[in-house]
């Protein structure tokens, strides 16, 4: 784990001319000026400056408040050049007064390769979830894995270590689909004869167990969350893809066409 501040790494000072300064603060990148006009430049573009800086790309990147402060926090994967799968997981902190820090953890030996930020267990604590390749003591088989750490502002721990799902998967991301406050697990699963399902799992003490799963498509290429926290997914359906919308009642999963 690294600290370091992200001031220091852009040497930010060396870029201050007569009127202009430019630093970073809670929002992201400013431009001050005389007369206290602002210029805003997106926090995105400092990690992605930082991404440069350290020689690597940026391979996926979430947000939310981690630790409760009322201030959201940047996850992200970094991967070197030409790689499938990342090697770093760089968690960016918004602090009060002193712009931004940075964590920075070696995970080239999980082959990270997605993030998601999300309340799994309903307690108003969020946890990071790292989607890794690799085997397992019970599973020994390179395969996709959802892990699921804790951070307490200071470093992250291991909450559980998933070493799989109901089927292999290809993706998957958090929602509270029930508005039950707790964030289940959407998943993108290979049923037989090479179609796909979406499976639905919940929270159960140490792990996750399924409790929904959909019927099965011909393929599914990609799901989301939107705005408005709903799933969408890209289904494959008599040879023509559409966006659906997947919705749980009941514990039973529901097509919005």
């Amino acid at each position: 784990m690294i600290w370091q501040n992200i001031a220091d790494i852009l040497n930010l000072e060396a870029l201050e001319k007569g009127k202009l300064k430019c630093y970073i603060n809670r929002v992201g990148l400013r431009l001050s000026m005389k007369k206290k006009k602002w210029i805003f430049v997106s926090a995105f573009f400092a990690i992605t400056v930082f991404a440069c800086a350290v020689n690597s790309f940026l391979l996926n990147v979430s947000c939310g408040d981690l630790d409760n402060d009322d201030k959201k926090e940047f996850v992200m994967i970094l991967k070197r050049p030409g790689d499938e799968f990342g090697k770093s997981l760089v968690i960016v902190s918004l602090q009060k007064g002193s712009g931004k820090r940075i964590q920075m953890y070696d995970m080239n030996n999980l082959n990270p390769w997605t993030i998601h930020i999300a309340d799994v267990d309903g307690d108003g604590m969020k946890e990071l979830s790292v989607g890794v390749y690799k085997k397992t003591r019970l599973d020994p088989v390179m395969a996709k894995r959802p892990f699921l750490y804790n951070w307490n502002g200071k470093t992250i721990y291991p909450k559980w270590l998933g070493s799989r799902l109901s089927r292999p998967f290809d993706d998957y991301c958090f929602c509270d689909l029930n508005d039950d406050s707790v964030d289940e697990l959407i998943s993108i699963e290979l049923a037989g004869n090479g179609s796909k399902l979406i499976n639905v799992y919940r929270w159960k003490g140490f792990g996750v167990e399924g409790i929904a799963e959909s019927h099965t498509f011909e393929d599914i290429s990609h799901i989301r969350v939107t705005r408005a926290e709903r799933i969408k997914a890209k289904v494959k359906t008599d040879d023509k893809w559409r966006w659906i919308g997947i919705s749980l009642k009941h514990d039973k999963i529901e097509i919005e066409w």
